[in-house]
This record gives structure tokens, C-alpha cells and sequence, in this order.
């Protein structure tokens, strides 16, 4: 067994600290020691402050089935001819997407029926009218995905080969995000957008997992449409917020709802391998995982994974998530086995408890990236477990504890954690 050294710093990201007070934003360095190593869908991301993971994909989340075929309209914009509009001089609008509307008068489902000739002839004469009279004309700024329109309101967010924007059906009214992914690059990104697609397509349905309304994937063009669930913020934002220790009952409600989501999962045989509350996504009251970009399906004959790459965030990142368990005795440019349980998921969820804590990580105060590594592949190193306030019950650093175990083995289950009294506290839905 051996620790896993990536031959480039940049190949591995970390985040130094955990939580930015108003005050803390306002003295920082503005320089940020951020390298990430090019176009790996499963880099560790290394920065000096935890802000930069707001600038990956948080709303990561679709559903793709590489078996259905799939239609989208023409994309391509309408070119209004200059002649016809000498009198207008005023720049126009910017459009994002103009799709034409193409909507045939309904004939056949009439021809046939018991009608008056005469009407049947005036229906007749006209479904043969010039394509364009009957065309109903587009909204600006709309998209039409599998058959549905959809009215773009603006950019939310982008990362990677992302675009996500805000959005709402053309007919329903309701709100939705849309999000743009470019699979034109390297085949391991797109790998790694097709894989979380596939494993959220599983996991629809629960109020746990972000929802998937519709998607579109385009082989031709290389583009992928997702259609879902728009939330308010991540975790991670919403915790900047706090300057001081986060109300017990609010502690403990996402404490829960995050331990309710990752049981889920791993119910379903999925272990999420990026934990970090960047990837809590609050959608009313509840919180939600998102970003599956590295998500592994687990066998059904087995209890853990092989990868051949390390992944995850650096503060977050379990010890054996680390660790080369490939034979020494192999040659040096052999490529690395790591051994991933859903105790690895366990490890990060108490990562994200410490945080919840006492507002930051457990090896955010290490900021040499080898001497982290060693920090946390070392069984004997020592975790340090300050005196909580009075107001926080034992039974969560009793659950702190059993979260940051480093063999394992001896490692609660999420499961084991949400047998916990937490209905003497909140209220708990059976």
C-alpha cells in the first residue's frame, strides 16, 4: 500500500479555508494559488479559499438514455430582411435562442370525419397554404426541447463546458434552470457528464436528489439540454452567512436532511465520492444533492468500487480515497488502484459536520498540499475536537466521531447515524 503522489501539484486542488466571514473576504489576498490540471473530469480542485468551488458545476444534474432518440427544432436564428423595416434604427435585443414554431394546421385528425364537404374542402385548401402564412411567428430569447418551449429570462451560472440559465415554460409559467453542456472536448469530460446523467436518471423522484424535468442529447451537434429544478443556494453560500455558531435547530436540520440524502444513494448503489456543501443545493426548505460528475455505481455482488484516479475536494476527501492499493512491486508507471466504499461518502459527511461545527474543516489549518496528504493518510494523527457550546447536544460530536474513524471499517453508516434521537430535536418525517 502506498500514498498516491500525483507527479504534478496541479493535478490535486485543496481549499484552505472553510468559511469566509464578511470580514475575511474583505482582508484576503486577492491573488489565488488555483491549478487545475487540463480538461480531467475528476481533478481535485486546489484554491486558497473554498469561494472558488461556487465556480463549479453546482447545478449539475440530468438525465440521458443513450438508447432514446432524441429531436430538437432548428436552432438557427431568423434573419429579418432590412427592406421591409426602413423606419427602425434602433439597435436591437440581444437573443440568446430564436426557434422557429412550426405548428401545421391539424387535417388529419378532421379528414375523415363526418364534416360538410364544403368545409372539408376550405380544411383541405388550407393545409396546402405556403408554409410560412400558417407559422406561428416566435418569441424572442425561447428554445424548444423535445416539443416543449421554453422563454430564457438570463445566464445564472456557468463552469467547466457548462452554461446554466434561468428560464420558465412558455405555457405552464413555471421556473426551471436550464442548463447548456458543450461535449465537444475531451472524451473523459464528456465521460463524466454522461455518467452523471445516467445515475441521476436512477435516482428521480426522491425529494433528496435535485429534479430532472426533461433533457435533450444531441450526438450531432454534441450538445446536451437538462431541463431541472431551479434553487435558491448551495450550502456553501448559505453558511457564509453565519458569523457565529448556527442555531441548534437549523444544525441539525440540515445535518439530517444531508444524511437522509446520502442514505438514499446509497440505497440505490451510488456512491457520490465529491461530497462538500457546494453540492447541497437548497430548493425551498429543503436541501438537496446535486453534481454526480464522479459518482460511481456500485456492483450488485459488491461492497466498493476500484478507481484508477483520485477524486473529490481536497478538505472533504477520505484517507483511503488517497491511498494506492496496487501491488508495489509493479511498475512505476503502473496506474493507480483506489478502494472506495460508501464509508468513504461517510468520512466527508463528517468533514461537512466538523464544518457545521466549528466553521471549518479538519485539515483546513494544514496549507502545504503534501503535508495535508500526510495529515490525512496517517492513521495516528490526531483530530483535534475543541469543547462544543453547551447548547449543542453530546450526541453530535458522539456522530462527529464516528464519522472521522480512519480505518473504514469501523466507520458509521449513514444508516447507523439516522438511528440517532434527532425527533428529540426536529421534527423528523417517518
Amino acid at each position: 500500500m502506498s500514498l498516491f503522489f500525483p507527479k504534478r501539484i496541479s493535478e490535486l486542488t485543496t481549499i484552505d479555508s472553510d468559511l469566509e466571514t464578511p470580514e475575511k473576504s474583505k482582508n484576503k489576498n486577492s491573488t489565488r494559488n488555483t491549478a487545475i490540471f487540463p480538461k480531467r473530469i475528476n481533478d481535485i480542485k486546489e484554491s486558497d479559499s473554498e469561494n472558488d468551488e461556487e465556480e463549479e458545476d453546482k447545478l449539475n444534474c440530468a438525465i440521458l438514455n443513450d438508447s432514446f432518440v432524441l429531436t430538437i427544432e432548428n436552432l438557427s436564428t431568423i434573419e429579418k430582411d432590412p427592406t421591409k423595416q426602413p423606419m427602425m434604427q434602433q439597435q436591437q435585443p440581444k437573443i440568446l435562442f430564436r426557434t422557429p414554431i412550426t405548428r401545421p394546421f391539424p387535417s388529419s385528425s378532421i379528414i375523415g370525419s363526418q364534416l360538410d364537404p364544403k368545409l372539408l374542402s376550405s380544411i383541405q385548401k388550407m393545409s396546402s397554404i405556403k408554409e410560412s402564412i400558417i407559422r406561428e411567428k416566435p418569441k424572442e430569447n425561447c428554445i424548444i426541447i423535445n416539443k416543449i418551449e421554453y422563454e430564457i429570462d438570463k445566464k445564472i451560472g456557468a463552469g467547466g463546458s457548462s452554461t446554466v440559465f434561468l428560464a420558465r415554460g412558455c405555457k405552464s409559467g413555471k421556473e426551471c434552470a436550464i442548463k447548456l453542456v458543450n461535449l465537444d472536448g475531451d472524451p473523459q469530460v464528456i465521460e463524466g457528464y454522461l455518467n452523471e446523467t445516467k445515475l441521476l436518471a436512477r435516482l428521480q423522484g426522491n425529494i433528496n436528489v435535485i429534479a430532472l424535468y426533461d433533457y435533450c442529447h444531441l450526438p450531432d451537434k454534441k450538445i446536451l439540454y437538462m431541463v431541472m429544478e431551479k434553487g435558491e443556494s448551495d450550502l456553501h453560500k448559505i453558511l457564509q452567512k453565519y458569523t457565529s455558531h448556527i442555531p441548534l435547530f437549523t444544525l441539525m436540520n440540515y445535518w439530517h436532511q444531508m444524511l437522509q440524502a446520502v442514505n438514499f444513494i446509497h440505497e440505490n448503489g451510488i456512491i457520490h465520492s465529491d461530497l462538500k456543501p457546494a453540492n447541497f443545493l437548497a430548493v425551498g426548505d429543503r436541501l438537496k444533492l446535486i453534481d454526480f460528475g464522479i459518482a460511481s455505481s456500485i456492483a450488485i455482488d459488491s461492497t466498493s468500487i476500484i478507481k484508477f484516479s483520485q477524486a473529490g475536494t481536497f478538505n472533504y476527501i477520505s484517507p483511503e480515497a488517497l491511498i494506492d492499493t496496487s501491488n508495489e512491486d509493479s511498475p512505476s508507471t503502473h496506474q493507480p488502484k483506489i478502494r472506495l466504499s460508501t464509508k468513504s461518502d461517510v468520512w466527508s459527511l463528517g468533514c461537512i459536520l466538523y464544518l457545521l461545527l466549528y466553521m471549518k474543516t479538519p485539515f483546513s489549518h494544514i496549507k502545504n498540499l503534501h503535508q495535508k496528504i500526510q495529515a490525512i493518510t496517517n492513521p495516528q494523527t490526531t483530530i483535534n475536537y475543541p469543547t462544543l457550546p453547551n447548547y449543542y447536544p453530546e450526541m453530535l460530536l458522539c456522530m462527529l466521531k464516528k464519522c472521522l474513524i480512519h480505518n473504514p471499517k469501523e466507520r458509521s453508516s449513514v444508516s447507523d447515524l439516522l438511528k440517532y434521537p434527532f425527533h428529540m430535536i426536529i421534527p423528523v418525517e417517518q
